[in-house]
Formats: structure tokens, C-alpha cells, sequence
């Protein structure tokens, strides 16, 4: 009778040990799972991050060849390099400003926008703007 009790005493603790393992098993898949969701919501937020700044940017830069070329009709474009900050983190922006003619209107100038965010990263955001400015002055290109 003793050896009896003794069989049905290491049986449980046997289960005990494979069910401990088991929740130990399903707890760390569970873990991870997690870190990688919070890992891929932390890569989406910074690419929506990147998104507005290149966008704002894009905007800004719309709006920096328009009054150049306001003041300056010979104004033909340039590279516009901005320092873009969020949450602690800087980094370099551009925008590239062209000039074009507008076929057909020699009052009306094209202006062109490519800006990138971040400028020195090979996954940049990049957004476009193009906007037409027409001279209210003949004598005078916009």
C-alpha cells in the first residue's frame, strides 16, 4: 500500500511540472506577440510622423518660391535643407524649388516642390506640391 501511495504522488506532481511549463510556453508567445505588434505600431508612427513633416515642409516650401519669386523674378529654384525635430529626434530635411515656364502664358511661372523626410535616409518620405503664380503686372514676370 505504501508503494501505491507513493506512484500516485509523483504522478500529480509530474502534470503539475508539464501544465507550469506549458502556461510558461503560451505566456512567452504571448510576449512576444506583443512586442512585436508594439514594435510595427512603433515603426507606422514614425513613418506617420515623417509623413506631416515632409508635408509641412512641402507646404513651407511652396510658399518660400513664391515670395522669392515675388521679390525676385530671376529666381529659379533651389535645394532647401531644414532641421526637422519631433519626440527628441533631429533630423535633416529637403525640399528641392524649381521654376518652370507655363506653355502658352509668358506671365504664369510653375512652381515645383519635392520635398523628403528624412533627406539622408534611404526610407525618406517624399511629398510633392506644384502650384502656378501668374503676375498681375505685364511688364513684370511673377
Amino acid at each position: 500500500m505504501n508503494e501505491t501511495k507513493r506512484r500516485s504522488y509523483h504522478r500529480p506532481r509530474g502534470i503539475t511540472m508539464f501544465v507550469t511549463i506549458v502556461c510558461l510556453a503560451v505566456i512567452a508567445a504571448l510576449g512576444a506577440s506583443l512586442l512585436r505588434s508594439l514594435a510595427a505600431e512603433h515603426r507606422q508612427a514614425q513613418l506617420r510622423r515623417d509623413q506631416m513633416q515632409a508635408f509641412w515642409l512641402a507646404e513651407s516650401a511652396v510658399q518660400r518660391g513664391a515670395a522669392r519669386l515675388a521679390a525676385d523674378s530671376a529666381y529659379a529654384g533651389e535645394q532647401w535643407q531644414v532641421e526637422a525635430g519631433a519626440n527628441g529626434r533631429r533630423a535633416r530635411a529637403q525640399a528641392t524649388i524649381r521654376i518652370e515656364a507655363v506653355d502658352g502664358n509668358a506671365l504664369a511661372r510653375r512652381i515645383v516642390v519635392e520635398a523628403r523626410c528624412p533627406a539622408e535616409d534611404a526610407a525618406s518620405v517624399m511629398q510633392q506640391r506644384a502650384i502656378v503664380v501668374t503676375s498681375d503686372q505685364p511688364g513684370k514676370t511673377p
